[in-house]
């Protein structure tokens, strides 16, 4: 994983050098599958939104496979993509578990305040659902052509409940943001699911998506305000939906 990675490309971030408190003083390697987003997408958006330096390490399914055949290549307590290696205070950390990534990386820029329970408790129900969100999309995506029309429905259905969920919190809250009136690491899984899928003109379920909004008008105006809190998602190239 990282740079001993068996993928080919391994790309530099355009993070700012000098980020915020919290940063890093080293390049932190995220190792996800070659041009596609999905889980790590938070991630990189929480990476380009505070500074910090990463580099994407792209995996194919083929060298993703060799890498979990080799010992000491991925993380030791296994877990799937994304996974990050990074230097910490002179140790190498090799880290799975997107939640828990989210969390470690949350805390150390000030976007997780674990005591903070007003603000977890809006917090955790988002960035926890957010992979089940990902494994429907992928079941839709990537199913035989007779399958997709049940994966489909399976995951619009999921996709509808989700936005009443984000909608009652935000009528809750009466925040600007996810949890309220800081941004935490619940914004950064909302807009990338935003930027990645709702709004991407690659995902072909994009306006079925949409449609799911038609109950929810505090998260379809939370939606319009990502571009703007986000400036990244405006610069950054075109992106497959997933």
């Amino acid at each position: 994983m990282g740079c001993s990675s068996s993928s080919e490309a391994s790309h530099p971030s355009s993070a700012a050098a000098k980020g915020k408190p919290g940063c890093l003083n080293c390049c932190v390697d995220i190792s996800y599958f070659g041009g596609m987003q999905g889980r790590a997408g938070p991630l990189i958006l929480m990476f380009e939104h505070h500074g910090q330096q990463y580099r994407r390490c792209d995996e194919t399914r083929e060298s993703w496979n060799a890498s979990k055949a080799t010992p000491g290549k991925v993380c030791d307590v296994g877990g799937g993509l994304p996974q990050i290696c990074c230097n910490c205070d002179g140790k190498t950390v090799k880290m799975c578990q997107f939640a828990s990534m989210m969390r470690h990386f949350g805390c150390r820029f000030g976007y997780y305040n674990r005591r903070n329970l007003n603000e977890v408790r809006f917090v955790d129900p988002i960035v926890d659902t957010f992979p089940d969100v990902m494994n429907l999309f992928a079941k839709a995506c990537f199913v035989p052509d007779s399958e997709k029309a049940a994966g489909c429905e399976a995951f619009l259905t999921f996709v509808k409940r989700w936005h009443k969920m984000i909608e009652s919190y935000l009528c809750c809250h009466k925040g600007k943001f996810a949890a309220g009136n800081n941004l935490t690491i619940a914004d950064f899984v909302l807009a990338a699911y935003c930027a990645n899928l709702l709004c991407n003109p690659n995902n072909p379920m994009s306006q079925q998506m949409k449609a799911c909004c038609s109950e929810t008008p505090k998260f379809h105006a939370y939606i319009m305000s990502v571009g703007e809190n986000f400036p990244y998602l405006k610069t950054r190239p075109p992106i497959p939906a997933f």
